[in-house]
């Protein structure tokens, strides 16, 4: 499946489908060599860092028994 640019326009396009998702975000840091998740809860814009709004969507990996979703994101290049 293809993904929006950035994370910006994913919650743009998925905010309806997934507004009553639990979501984690999820970061990789070159330094660590580990995936992190520095957000967890609802897809709502607002309340998600800024600056993460403007990387690109990596990868998303929904659950539909448990009602979340995980958003992992590309470094800015």
């Amino acid at each position: 499946m293809a993904y929006p640019r950035t994370l910006s326009d994913y919650i743009r396009l998925h905010a309806n489908d997934a507004a009553d998702m639990e979501v984690d975000i999820c970061q990789y840091s070159e330094r660590d060599d580990v995936w992190g998740c520095f957000y967890h809860g609802k897809l709502v814009k607002d309340k998600i860092p800024e600056w993460a709004l403007r990387y690109v969507v990596k990868e998303v990996y929904e659950s539909k028994e448990n009602h979340s979703c995980t958003i992992y994101l590309k470094a800015l290049e």
